[in-house]
């Protein structure tokens, strides 16, 4: 078997990822929730930015064949390859909307909370962290004012 080294990448594709995957996610990000202003969002961008940027780094350090042979399709990429992304790719660009809005909603200025005690309240964004963290606890001794 002839393994071959891929080409790198050209300038210009290099230069539309690097533009385009960014606002791709800050789109992902923020347009659910229609606000930039949202530092949730932000961790969670900075978060991946630094996780697969890291990665990324390492990968081309270590091995810069591999790497680019894995950022992008090759010469003899099979079909299947290609059906599994298309399967996978739709699944991970909805998962980034939905793991915004965990602990918040994507509900215009809070979210409808359930109770212990079956009671439902809404819950405004801007409640204070730390009442919403004692909130989350069972027997934490937090004093939880109003909220």
């Amino acid at each position: 078997m002839t393994v071959t080294e891929p080409e790198p990448m050209s300038r210009r594709a290099a230069a539309a990822y690097a533009i385009g995957l960014p606002l791709a996610l800050i789109a992902l990000v923020f347009l659910p929730v229609g606000r930039l202003d949202w530092s949730p969002g932000w961790v969670f961008i900075s978060f991946l930015i630094i996780v697969y940027g890291a990665s990324a780094l390492i990968l081309a350090l270590v091995n810069p064949v591999i790497y680019r042979a894995r950022s992008r399709f090759q010469p003899g990429t099979k079909h299947w390859d290609r059906i599994l992304l298309l399967l996978m790719l739709p699944a991970m660009i909805a998962e980034i909307p939905l793991a915004d809005c965990t602990a918040r909603s994507c509900h215009p200025e809070g979210v409808n909370v359930r109770f212990m005690d079956g009671g439902v309240r809404f819950i405004r964004d801007s409640i204070d962290p730390q009442v919403w963290r004692g909130l989350a606890t069972r027997s934490g001794g937090e004093t939880i004012g109003e909220f």
